[in-house]
């Protein structure tokens, strides 16, 4: 890593997706406020995951990565919750193959901080209404009225809250590793700890870039290269492959196996191309 980064460097940089609160002053107590709770995951358990994750760069491992495109604070209870992991070790079992065929599956949810929606546009328009787009719950609400789309500083401390249940109904189940995109900067900064001159986002065992956030330039991709855990990178046919190597080299310049995880996000029609 580059010893210019620090846990805010990210601000110097080009920012994209990012909501815009009309309350600065809350919006620095809640983050304040988050800053200061628990961290959601172990640190041993990310150092873990980037362990298996070295078995599937030798080809030794499968990776399943699984989830919701957007998880609901409302779907925040434990029988849904353990609804969506049996369906992921279901999903795993039809992997594992047999005989020699036969490999680790490393199952990764999207799930326990999967509240944010990226969007292309920011702002939408219904019955000759324009109001901002619905960016997860985490930002704003489904409802199309003029407040419920307005962002909400406290729906930060709502999404920790229900990460933290959430991981609490996975509790039994630790094989199952948590992922979510790193989209919301600030929520994000929050999470990371410094732990023996090591930084960790303590928020999920894995983060990822999204295709709409991840140019080199990107203040999501700063503030993603400063952490030591797995980070994924979505990869878009809009991605040339200049652009990806200058991703890759940012994000992973040692080449450590089991550090960076590229996701193909092409789309059946152009997926052979």
């Amino acid at each position: 890593m580059e010893n210019d980064w620090q846990v805010n460097s990210w601000q110097k940089y080009t920012i994209v997706q990012q909501p815009e609160y009309e309350d600065e002053r809350e919006l620095a107590a809640v983050l304040s406020s988050l800053a200061a709770r628990p961290p959601l995951v172990e640190v041993r358990d990310i150092l873990r995951l980037r362990h298996e994750l070295q078995q599937a760069a030798t080809g030794s491992a499968f990776i399943l990565q699984a989830g919701d495109c957007a998880e609901r604070f409302s779907d925040c209870k434990a029988e849904i919750v353990r609804a969506k992991l049996s369906l992921l070790e279901e999903m795993a079992t039809c992997l594992v193959g047999s005989g020699s065929d036969r490999k680790e599956i490393i199952k990764i949810g999207r799930i326990a901080g999967q509240y944010a929606k990226p969007r292309s546009d920011m702002f939408v328009t219904c019955r000759g209404q324009t109001l901002p787009n619905y960016f997860g719950d985490v930002v704003n609400s489904t409802t199309f009225d003029v407040d419920s789309r307005k962002p909400k500083a406290n729906n930060l401390i709502d999404a920790y809250d229900c990460a933290a249940k959430t991981l609490t109904f996975m509790g039994d189940n630790p094989q199952i590793f948590t992922s979510h995109e790193g989209m919301l900067l600030a929520y994000e900064q929050t999470q990371v700890r410094e732990i023996d001159t090591r930084y960790f986002n303590c928020g999920a065992h894995m983060l990822w870039i999204g295709a709409r956030s991840c140019a080199v330039n990107s203040a999501h991709v700063e503030l993603l290269r400063g952490v030591d855990n797995p980070i994924g990178v979505k990869v878009s046919a809009d991605l040339t492959s200049t652009d990806l190597v200058a991703i890759v080299r940012r994000l992973n310049p040692s080449n450590v196996a089991g550090k960076l995880i590229l996701i193909v996000r092409l789309g059946k029609r152009r997926v052979a191309d």
